[in-house]
């Protein structure tokens, strides 16, 4: 009987051992790629390297054949800008050998500054940015001279459309930029499929492949977008997404013109050191030859952007700032060009400067320093001002954004600063004068109109009803008010239900700006759009927007 049992036991051991076995080789078939896998060839492992990590979305293949027929258009990177050119073809390297694995090169139509296809060049994959890789399957286009006059086309309205959206194109990238950050911090779900690659794997992954000389320098690459799948890589596919939020159906013109403005705004964001930075695409592997040293077809890593690590890009915008005061001032103003990255900065410069503290954590123990934002520190510190509220105001002075002057009082000299520069202070002035002369040249139409509103500009002059402020006494800007009147004064229909009408004031500030004035009053209107909006919960007094 104890022989029996013993046996008994043995065999039920093995079975668990063997049900374990089982399920752990399915849920290994199922959840990874087989990492060794070669063709006749020996180039089918990279690509199966890259599909286990995650990295399969991002490959892009090329083939020489299919690019003669069809270029593929993509974005190339070309002495500082970003340029849009058609694939339409590829070519090895003079200097390649056979034993020697050597990225080809590509054939490109390039468009000039002028939105023409007009110059053909032989450039390196390192500067191509993005190939739009989905395009010939959004967009039938049957010739390359349809393809050439469409994209012509579409790149013009793209930059007329392109002025005008501004402070929605900041939003809409700070927005891209958070998410991309909060998706780089967020811990892999437990059903991943794909484990992520660190650094310590790679030397090992590359000695296992001494034929592939690129191969480590490739990972390591692939590392810095994001051990995650790419985690913290853009492109513009991705931004148009953040940059309309309206539905726009795949392969019609408008979602064209919406991928070449989101190109733009991704390499002017790059490019003046704010949120994102370039990444070129990554050669993988080469196919055979064909002939004269043309290439049959090759695989790469699509490019697009990187999302900077926030202390990294904070200390890299606030140095550019503080860049920024010690170049030449543009030609109409004290003040530089400064970048929407800059303009943030400048932001947070006049809050401290009127008293306001910015924090970045709960803790209510940190001194004045400790509590400013990286990038206002790193600012103020690269132009050797203090980190207190005086530091700020000396920054603005400097930078132009504020003014500083002299003031006589009782037979004293006093330095007064103020909240302006002083192209906006004179514009101002100007302002008060040109407002006196409109007070009259209304009183003047009043008496032609003989008391009945009259027409001034292609507006009509409300000004003689009667209101009453509802601002406190005390308030800086008098600007809202309420009043009534009785309907039949307005030679409308009255009813027992209508027979009064409550009239809400609301002060016209485009009123400034007419048309007759814009070139006039440019300063004042575009000094309001930097500062957006009136601050008074300050310690040290209100900052106004006008």
């Amino acid at each position: 009987l104890l022989l029996c049992l013993l046996v008994s036991l043995s065999a039920a051991f093995q079975f668990q051992i063997h049900s374990q076995r089982s399920r752990r080789l399915e849920r290994t078939r199922h959840t990874t790629t087989p990492l060794f896998a070669f063709n006749e060839y020996g180039t089918e492992s990279i690509r199966n390297i890259l599909k286990q990590y995650g990295f399969a979305g991002r490959l892009v293949t090329l083939n020489h054949d299919d690019l003669s027929e069809r270029p593929l258009p993509a974005e190339l990177y070309d002495k500082g800008t970003w340029k849009l050119c058609l694939i339409k073809g590829l070519k090895l390297p003079s200097s390649s050998k056979a034993d020697v694995v050597k990225p080809p090169l590509l054939q490109v139509l390039v468009m000039d500054d002028n939105g023409l296809f007009a110059e053909n060049k032989v450039v390196d994959i390192g500067q191509c940015t993005f190939i739009w890789s989905d395009f010939n399957k959004s967009f039938h286009i049957s010739t390359t001279d349809e393809l050439v006059k469409t994209l012509q086309s579409k790149y013009s309205e793209a930059f007329q459309s392109l002025q005008s959206n501004i402070l929605t194109t900041e939003d809409a990238m700070q927005n891209l930029y958070n998410g991309r950050i909060a998706n780089r911090s967020r811990p892999p779900a437990k059903h991943h499929r794909y484990a992520p690659l660190t650094k310590k794997q790679i030397p090992k992954i590359a000695a296992k492949f001494p034929q592939f000389n690129h191969l480590e320098e490739l990972l390591r690459n692939l590392v810095k977008v994001g051990e995650d799948r790419s985690s913290r890589m853009v492109d513009s596919v991705l931004a148009m997404d953040y940059l309309y939020t309206d539905f726009c159906r795949e392969g019609d013109d408008e979602s064209l013109v919406r991928r070449v403005i989101a190109a733009t705004v991704l390499t002017e964001d790059a490019t003046s050191g704010g949120r994102f930075k370039r990444r070129s695409c990554q050669f993988v592997e080469c196919s055979s030859i064909i002939a004269d040293g043309i290439c049959k077809s090759t695989t790469l890593v699509n490019g697009g952007w990187i999302a900077l690590d926030p202390s990294v890009r904070a200390g890299t915008e606030g140095r550019k700032f503080a860049a920024a005061t010690k170049q030449p001032k543009d030609a109409n103003t004290s003040s530089p060009v400064l970048t929407a990255a800059d303009e943030r900065i400048a932001h947070r410069l006049e809050c401290l400067a009127m008293g306001d503290v910015w924090k970045n954590d709960k803790s209510e123990n940190d001194d004045e320093e400790k509590s400013l934002e990286l990038d206002v520190r790193e600012a103020l510190s690269s132009m050797a001002l203090p980190l207190t509220a005086d530091g700020a105001t000396r920054a603005l002075v400097q930078l132009g954004r504020w003014s500083q002057n002299d003031v006589e009082n009782k037979n004293k000299k006093a330095k007064v600063i103020e909240p302006w520069s002083a192209e906006v202070i004179d514009a101002a002035r100007k302002l008060v004068s040109f407002r006196e002369r409109r007070q009259v040249e209304i009183a003047s139409a009043k008496k032609k109109s003989k008391g009945k509103p009259s027409l001034i500009d292609g507006r009509v002059d409300l000004s003689s009803l009667p209101c009453v402020c509802v601002d406190a006494k005390r308030a800086t800007f008098r600007d809202d008010s309420i009043g009534i009147r009785l309907r039949s004064s307005t030679g409308r229909k009255v009813t027992p239900a209508s027979k009064w009408e409550i009239l809400i004031h609301i002060a016209d500030v485009s009123n400034i700006y007419y048309d007759g004035n814009e070139a006039q009053f440019k300063l004042l209107r575009e000094a309001a759009e930097r500062r957006g909006q009136s601050r008074y919960d300050l310690p040290f007094g209100p900052l106004h927007l006008l």
